[in-house]
């Protein structure tokens, strides 16, 4: 096992995810429900830092447990987007269908883990057009949620300080698109 600079930040970053995912349990919020797709984010973020972890530490997994997840990362955001600038709290009944993809891509890669067990990642040639396909798929996918959730409009009715808060938040979703 082999430790460096990058596997300690990595784990920084996993333990502040964890002190994040802790304060948003307990903090009273106007929205619960945003405040659970909040921490959702969180831990899917935290599952992909996990797995950069493992490779750095030597430790890799091979799984391709964070391309699955990234299907998750979409939908979380847009209904998060949704529940703050709308004032609708999420539905687990109505708002299953958006993690269609997500188990989609779980089943293809635990398909390619069948067929071929071993690394499942680009560098694996007898796996790297099937991991290119998902990974092109997730791309549209992702940008056709993130381009659903900065659409969305804001309420009519709120309040001056309200709006300017709710500019904002779109405007740091915004910045986390482009980013990631």
């Amino acid at each position: 096992m082999a430790f460096s600079w990058l596997s300690l930040v990595y784990g920084a970053g996993l333990a502040q995810a964890a002190f994040l995912v802790s304060a948003l349990a307990t903090i009273r919020v106007r929205h619960s429900g945003a405040r659970w797709l909040l921490g959702a984010i969180v831990v899917t973020f935290s599952i992909l830092l996990a797995e950069e972890f493992l490779d750095e530490t030597g430790l890799p997994l091979s799984l391709g447990l964070g391309l699955a997840v990234e299907f998750a990362l979409a939908p979380l955001i847009y209904l998060f987007a949704r529940s703050v600038l709308r004032d609708r709290p999420p539905s687990a009944r109505l708002d299953l269908l958006h993690f269609a993809p997500l188990a989609a891509a779980g089943a293809a890669l635990a398909g390619l883990h069948l067929g071929y067990p071993g690394h499942i990642s680009v560098s694996n040639p007898d796996v790297a057009t099937q991991i290119k396909a998902i990974v092109l798929v997730k791309i549209v996918f992702f940008f056709a949620y993130a381009g659903a959730a900065l659409r969305l409009p804001l309420p009519d009715r709120v309040s001056a300080p309200r709006r300017m808060a709710l500019l904002g938040l779109r405007r740091v979703l915004g910045v986390c698109v482009v980013a990631y």
